[in-house]
């Protein structure tokens, strides 16, 4: 794993980096650090490459939710954990799709668990569908799919993100359905199946989506559609 540690006191960042160490060995895993006293450093660093953040938020020289603003649009898929003595910044985190809140005072605690789930994360992400496009069979990351649009002729339309236009590749709405239901996907009716990752909100009869795609939820299952979407988000938090 490449982890990033931002917090303004190196006497913490020593701190969380050896219990991070702890984790890792008993884990049998390796990982490589890169460590910041200073907000404005981090921001000049290339963090393509980095996996998670562990940030704190007080920091005199810029605020902590304004710097994850600010890299979230350098790097979509990073992780963020939110490493802070003040629990009341957990609602700006949503602006920032924060992964989780770790108290400082409950470090010793609770740092193994979160980086439980963010191995866990990690190792979804590089979860795989095959697809079989113009006859050959591919792999496809399932981060990568938005939303699968069925066609009603065997076939289906996966709208990725980062491509302008759909795949086309054989299969059945109804197939996709049953092997993605438990991973993260809903059938918002009977044309769509979205990954709930996109997803902002669900509201008047119409999913809307991160990047301002609406589509149209069912009518007669729209409130067991909110309820699993709700649901799902709740797990997320």
């Amino acid at each position: 794993m490449r982890i990033a540690i931002c917090d303004d006191d190196s006497t913490f960042t020593t701190k969380i980096r050896i219990s991070m160490d702890e984790y890792f060995a008993r884990k049998n895993l390796q990982a490589d650090y890169y460590i910041f006293t200073s907000p404005k450093r981090l921001l000049e660093f290339d963090i393509s490459n980095i996996q998670a953040l562990f940030l704190d938020i007080d920091m005199p020289e810029l605020n902590g939710i304004e710097l994850a603003r600010q890299l979230r649009t350098k790097n979509l898929d990073l992780i963020i954990v939110f490493v802070t003595d003040f629990i009341e910044y957990a609602p700006y985190g949503y602006r920032v799709e924060a992964f989780r809140y770790l108290l400082k005072n409950r470090l010793d605690m609770e740092l193994h668990l979160t980086l439980d789930e963010v191995v866990d994360k990690l190792y979804s992400e590089q979860a795989t569908i095959e697809i079989r496009v113009e006859g050959e069979t591919e792999k496809l990351l399932l981060k990568d799919i938005v939303y699968i649009e069925g066609t009603g002729h065997r076939a289906v339309l996966i709208h990725t993100r980062g491509r302008s236009s759909p795949l086309e590749c054989s299969g059945k709405l109804s197939c996709f359905e049953q092997e993605l239901r438990e991973r993260g996907f809903l059938r918002l009716q009977r044309s769509y199946l979205a990954n709930m990752n996109y997803i902002k909100r669900i509201s008047g009869y119409k999913a809307i989506f991160k990047d301002g795609t609406e589509l149209k939820v069912s009518d007669q299952g729209y409130r067991d559609i909110v309820g699993k979407f709700v649901s799902w988000k709740g797990q997320q938090m």
